[in-house]
């Protein structure tokens, strides 16, 4: 649809271009300048072309897809090419005094660049810069308070979370979709660890966008701030906290009997110490994360013996609180090391 919308005003720019103009009136300098009315109708034919592309590009800032700088590149790297080609296909016309406006370097002659900044076609588009500048100001700004917040972990008596969760929601739909945010977090990650410089288009964002718009339907949460933000690590800020909160209240709905909480396996009556089975195959994507819980888990220790394992050095979290995750390779790693095979089991 946007290519559509350029070739159709390069044909109705092309189309006022028909016929020659009387000499006098081609030849007429335009008041304050140094070209004639002829020079006027490439100028025009230039910047109509531009029109058309410039509001795509905003178009694309407006939903995240390109920030402002790479908007106000792409539309002056796209005026340049339109230069070119103007300069290339009227320079046999005489009638309209098509003047030397590319320089040696391959840039535009700085009087045709300042002549074209006065069209109005080329102020509108600063103005529809400026609107998305601020709206990406706003973004970012909100991006960084969020960022500030503290994610209170849920036994705090501070903690959002501190109340009983009373939910009439369906737990095993609120379980499908920590499923899909976890699947969401994990193709974000092997995007980024592919490529540094990753952007998230937003055919991807918008399956995102939906699971956490029915993670707050179902929680009752409002979900004004989620807005697209193209870096990597801008939509997993955003998209973790509201795991953490889906997390909370399906441990807060779960029977406890239910939960695989290794605190909860009933230890001997005489004995201080529980052996666990490892569960390695919780650890087969070897690329994956894994939460303290199911870390111990898949190790079969307590979260109490994992965490010694934090203290020991011989295991190494990202993040903090209730976000803290662990490296599923860390995971193997450790699991295979004869020395805690034979020491890890408490």
């Amino acid at each position: 649809m946007a290519r559509a919308k350029i070739v159709a005003a390069e044909i109705e720019a092309s189309r006022e271009m028909y016929g020659a103009w009387s000499h006098a009136k081609s030849s007429t300098q335009i008041a304050g300048s140094n070209f004639h009315l002829g020079t006027a109708r490439v100028f025009q034919y230039i910047m109509t072309i531009v029109a058309a592309f410039a509001n795509e590009a905003c178009v694309l800032g407006r939903t995240g897809v390109w920030n402002t700088d790479k908007i106000d590149q792409e539309v002056k790297e796209f005026l340049r090419l339109v230069v070119i080609d103007a300069s290339v296909k009227y320079s046999h016309r005489k009638d309209l005094h098509v003047p030397r406006m590319i320089e040696h370097g391959g840039d535009i002659s700085r009087d045709v660049m300042e002549h074209l900044e006065t069209y109005p076609e080329w102020q509108h588009f600063l103005s529809d810069l400026l609107e998305v500048a601020k709206a990406h100001a706003q973004a970012k700004t909100r991006f960084i308070q969020r960022q500030q917040e503290e994610i209170a972990p849920v036994n705090e008596p501070h903690s959002v979370y501190a109340e009983p969760v009373h939910l009439p929601a369906d737990l095993s739909r609120m379980k499908n979709l920590r499923n899909e945010i976890d699947g969401h977090d994990a193709i974000l990650r092997e995007a980024l660890a592919a490529n540094a410089k990753y952007e998230v288009p937003i055919a991807q964002w918008s399956p995102i966008r939906k699971s956490v718009d029915e993670i707050c339907r179902i929680l009752g949460i409002r979900n004004a701030d989620f807005v697209f933000y193209g870096q990597v690590p801008a939509i997993r800020s955003q998209i973790l906290p509201f795991r953490s909160k889906l997390q909370a209240a399906i441990d807060g709905l779960e029977p406890t009997n239910e939960r695989s909480d290794p605190e909860n396996v009933q230890k001997p009556h005489k004995s201080n110490r529980t052996f666990r089975e490892a569960k390695p195959e919780l650890l087969k994507n070897p690329d994956g994360m894994s939460g303290r819980k199911n870390a111990a888990i898949a190790l079969g220790i307590s979260e109490k013996t994992l965490d010694r394992r934090v203290k020991d050095k011989l295991l190494t979290p990202i993040g903090t609180g209730s976000l803290i995750r662990f490296k599923n390779k860390d995971l193997i790693r450790l699991l295979n090391q004869k020395k805690f095979r034979q020491t890890g089991q408490e």
